[in-house]
Formats: structure tokens, C-alpha cells, sequence
């Protein structure tokens, strides 16, 4: 079927009008663990509870670069001891302790 120019024209901008509704995609910037931690280290530094401490690490890890995790949590296990981070369900290394049976 062939149209005419004027209703090609008004299909293509009531297209255009529909398209620009939809919120616009933003591709997240990997950060370096230092300039994170300038960004958020006030909100780290007030962590009392593990709930909250897991939470935070999520979005630390969506943020790092790749390979910068660990330094995130170094710097948790440095500040607020290695329980927190265990009960925030950190990946830290094993106990050095270990039972024989």
C-alpha cells in the first residue's frame, strides 16, 4: 500500500514522540577503589550493623572495577574488625585456625 508523504511523515514523529517517553540508559562508570572511597568513606565509617555493611558492599561491588573488591574489604576488615565482615557475608580469607578430627 502506498501512502502518502504527509502520513509517513506524521507516523514517523508520532513514533519519535512514543521513543522519547522511555527513560534514558545510563552505562555505569567503573570506579577505583580510592576514588570510591573518597566518595563514600563517611558512610563507611559510621557502620554498625552487618545488614547495613551488606548492602553497602553490594553496591561497592557493582561500582569497582574489576579486582578492586578485595581492596574493599581490606579496608572493612581494617576499620571495623573481621566479624563484621563475616557476618556481612564478605568474602575474606579462611580462619587460620583449623580443628583436626
Amino acid at each position: 500500500m502506498i501512502r502518502c508523504r504527509l502520513e509517513v511523515l506524521d507516523r514517523a514523529e508520532e513514533k519519535k514522540s512514543q521513543e522519547s517517553h522511555e527513560l534514558p540508559f545510563i552505562a555505569p562508570r567503573r570506579l577505583a577503589f580510592d576514588d570510591l572511597c573518597r566518595r563514600d568513606e563517611h558512610l563507611w565509617r559510621g557502620l554498625e550493623r552487618s545488614e547495613d555493611l551488606r548492602k553497602i558492599a553490594e553496591r561497592a561491588q557493582r561500582e569497582l572495577r574489576i579486582g578492586e573488591f578485595e581492596r574493599f574489604v581490606g579496608w572493612i576488615c581494617a576499620h571495623h574488625g573481621v566479624g563484621l565482615a563475616r557476618a556481612a557475608g564478605l568474602p575474606i580469607a579462611p580462619p587460620r585456625l583449623e580443628l583436626a578430627s
